[in-house]
């Protein structure tokens, strides 16, 4: 498996309160980033998370979508 396909497994395999905690800390590190790509990156990833929160049925907001 690859990197992407681990990343992948791990978000699938959290538990509820688990994918809510990491979404909590990616909001965190699109606030805290210190450039645009780093908050690019964090925001990237948090929107994959609360994409895959939304596929269980857990009602989170995506904070911060990407604009071009």
């Amino acid at each position: 498996m690859n990197a992407e396909g681990e990343i992948v497994a791990k978000r699938c395999g959290l538990t509820r309160g688990d994918m809510i905690d990491q979404i909590r800390q990616w909001e965190e590190r699109v606030e805290n980033a210190a450039g645009f790509a780093s908050a690019k990156e964090a925001a990237t990833q948090l929107k994959l998370y609360v994409a895959e929160a939304r596929n269980r049925g857990i009602n989170v907001l995506l904070k911060y979508p990407i604009h071009r």
